[in-house]
């Protein structure tokens, strides 16, 4: 069985032993996982690692598609929203206070800036 280790994750400091290997990948599941989807994944793929994800403690799970400029996220207690152009993504319990609305995420700068 393939490992299911996402794009972008979070892990509560607390959670993060103090001897642990920072060159190894984290063994379990992160608070929050991000993952973006390209042109070449299927949705049974994505799905399986939302599925895989959350069956093994994850928090949220989020999947940004770049094409639509969406984000689906997805919770453990079986919540699920889908945020699209210029909507605040609430970010639950893991960062109190934080906003982000989705459409800063697609901001590229001017190359050579």
């Amino acid at each position: 069985r393939e490992s299911r280790i996402p794009d972008l994750s979070f892990i509560r400091a607390g959670r993060i032993p103090h001897d642990y290997d920072l060159s190894r990948p984290f063994p379990g599941a992160p608070d929050l996982a991000v993952e973006v989807v390209s042109p070449t994944e299927s949705a049974e793929e994505v799905g399986g690692k939302v599925d895989d994800l959350l069956r093994f403690g994850s928090e949220q799970v989020s999947v940004v598609f770049p094409e639509q400029r969406a984000l689906h996220q997805y919770f453990a207690d079986g919540r699920y929203r889908t945020y699209r152009g210029s909507e605040t993504i609430d970010t639950g319990d893991l960062f109190q206070g934080f906003t982000l609305r989705l459409s800063d995420l697609f901001v590229f700068p001017e190359p050579g800036a």
